[in-house]
């Protein structure tokens, strides 16, 4: 008789097209950063992109499909190759933007005291192997730091948004599917106090029925009494469907046994447990509770 009341999952589950397009975005940044590296590299008079760029570039590439797995991984490995990449060539390009995407994913993965300390550390070798600039154009080399280092604080910043855009998010599907979860148990409650007010005046007008005609119509009392007991084993069934999905926890899951309310079949009469429903010309028709919402 009861309509299945199912409490609706968080909107913060994840879901298949969300990883689609999490895969897209890795796909995305190692593709832009295989071709901004070559594209750079090019630009700046590397005359053999074979030697250097273009193994860089696929590598900073490759870590980018892994990056929100092993956010630390990918940026530590990243910055190694970018050091031994300048330790074994020459090149003008930067020493931060190539890792940006690492950076990023890192600064937004609660790893921002690590990701700030890796990228000191590599500002400051930066500087220390630009120093020959210093003789050249000193504006050039105080670009160059700052540059660096404004790419950098950029890129944490960014990470840091993002990160704190996701949370705000989970927080609002929680709530908001907390709000619904209450709403289904108020409805869930309205239907209880429904069928309970309902059976009680069903049961009582039975009753009645068999107190008058107990002593001149006992077949009669006999049939009024067994009306009012099937009456009271639909109820007792609607309201074990109902009182299940109050137990319900938070996400939906299967219900949980309350020892202090205890079941309601395990305390009713053996003609109760067994459960059996009269036909619909035997009884008056129990009110069926509301669909879910």
């Amino acid at each position: 008789m009861a309509a299945s009341h199912t409490v609706p999952a968080p909107a913060s589950t994840p879901a298949t097209p969300l990883r689609q397009t999490g895969w897209i975005a890795d796909l995305a940044f190692a593709v832009l950063t295989v071709v901004l590296f070559v594209a750079v590299a090019l630009a700046t008079g590397v005359r053999n992109p074979w030697d250097g760029p273009i193994p860089l570039a696929l590598f900073l590439g490759a870590l980018l499909l892994v990056r929100r797995r092993w956010p630390m991984t990918v940026l530590l490995l990243s910055v190694a190759a970018v050091f031994a990449y300048h330790l074994t060539h020459w090149s003008p390009a930067g020493w931060i933007w190539p890792v940006a995407a690492a950076y990023f994913t890192a600064a937004g993965a609660s790893r921002v005291r690590w990701v700030v300390v890796v990228g000191v550390a590599q500002l400051v070798y930066s500087a220390v192997d630009a120093r020959w600039i210093i003789d050249r154009n000193l504006t050039r080399y105080f670009i160059h730091t700052l540059g660096e280092g404004v790419v950098l604080a950029a890129l944490v910043a960014a990470g840091l948004a993002y990160a704190a855009s996701q949370r705000r998010r989970d927080l609002l599907g929680e709530a908001e599917y907390r709000a619904r979860a209450a709403e289904e148990r108020l409805s869930v409650a309205r239907e209880v106090h429904d069928i309970v007010a309902h059976t009680l005046a069903v049961v009582g007008v039975h009753l009645n029925v068999a107190a008058d005609t107990l002593r001149e119509e006992p077949a009669e009392a006999a049939a009024a009494l067994r009306l009012a007991q099937d009456v009271r084993n639909r109820a007792m069934k609607d309201l074990n469907s109902l009182i299940a999905v109050l137990r319900e926890g938070p996400a939906g899951t299967a219900p949980q046994p309350d020892a202090s309310a205890g079941s309601l079949t395990g305390t009713a009469s053996p003609g109760c447990a067994s459960g059996s429903a009269p036909s619909a010309g035997r009884s008056p028709p129990v009110r069926r509770p509301r669909a879910s919402l």
